[in-house]
């Protein structure tokens, strides 16, 4: 089959309660503008993984404390001052300062994403 061309605009993931989810390419994008690299390490922040969640920040934050032994240093970090303000120059808003935010993000690595999917299959599965 030479020059085939792979069409692919879906694919299904199957989540921990044996429940099927269709996830479309632009999901998968969308996830993909979320992800930065913070102290060389390519993270997600934790408002944009409880958007995903479809909860808020804070009840993202509680189960994470609530389960605070499975994220180690290398799950998950709060962002440093010097970070916090690097991250949100990234952005153009009219709020910039605070963005809504009373406190600096923590931000979750590739491993801390999977471990809070556990964590938080429990609130609700990701892709709304």
């Amino acid at each position: 089959m030479k020059n085939a061309q792979l069409d692919v605009t879906n694919c299904d993931i199957k989540l921990k309660n044996d429940k099927t989810q269709t996830v479309t390419i632009m999901d998968l994008m969308n996830i993909q503008n979320l992800i930065y690299e913070i102290r060389g390490k390519r993270v997600m922040i934790d408002r944009d993984l409880a958007d995903m969640y479809g909860v808020e920040t804070r009840v993202l934050n509680q189960a994470v404390k609530r389960n605070v032994e499975r994220f180690p240093d290398d799950f998950m970090f709060q962002l440093t001052d010097d970070e916090f303000y690097n991250w949100k120059s990234q952005f153009v808003m009219s709020n910039y300062i605070n963005m809504g935010m009373r406190r600096k993000p923590y931000a979750f690595t590739e491993l801390g994403v999977a471990m809070l999917s556990s964590v938080c299959l429990i609130l609700k599965p990701p892709f709304k």
